[in-house]
């Protein structure tokens, strides 16, 4: 199971200012099996889009502090952004990577709802940001996901199911 973004014909999301394009979109110009080669020409005809329609469209928006619903302050955070975000990739890589089990998705889920966000701005903050944010939705859809699928692999749930021909949405309304 590959996790995408539901788009536009722009790279527009349901959340105002974000778009997505790529192989993070969904934007369904290709069906339900899209090959290898058209999503490289899919990349870039929707990059050009989506560049045109953030270009177009820039107006700053305010980040609500609980839109990652993580705590802020724990006792136990790792202070330093750079080693959050290796921290954070590291994670991923070993219990959300290929080979998947509801014990490790709910270990990594745990540790990643435990990363604090220091109280600054700057790039490397709001990469961590979305590193978290994109995490945490990537393992509770592998979690919600109780089969194999493509290249998501659940080792615990080896077999494809019918009833499990659809796609997880996650929304939330800002």
């Amino acid at each position: 199971m590959i996790h995408r973004i539901r788009t536009g014909l722009m790279g527009e999301t349901t959340i105002k200012g974000l778009f997505a394009c790529g192989e993070t979109a969904c934007t369904g110009v290709h069906g339900a099996n899209r090959l290898a080669s058209n999503s490289l020409i899919e990349s870039l005809v929707f990059g050009k889009r989506v560049a045109d329609a953030v270009e177009n469209n820039i107006n700053p928006i305010p980040i609500a502090e609980d839109v990652l619903l993580i705590p802020i302050e724990k006792k136990d955070v790792i202070n330093n952004i750079a080693e959050k975000i290796k921290a954070i990739k590291e994670l991923m890589w070993d219990s959300a990577g290929i080979i998947r089990n509801e014990r490790k998705l709910k270990n990594a889920l745990e540790k990643i709802i435990s990363i604090g966000i220091p109280q600054e701005d700057n790039k490397k903050l709001i990469e961590l940001k979305n590193l978290l944010l994109v995490s945490r939705l990537i393992i509770t859809a592998s979690l919600k996901r109780k089969e194999s699928r493509g290249v998501h692999y659940r080792e615990d749930y080896p077999k494809m199911l019918k009833e499990w021909e659809k796609h997880i949405i996650f929304r939330r309304e800002i």
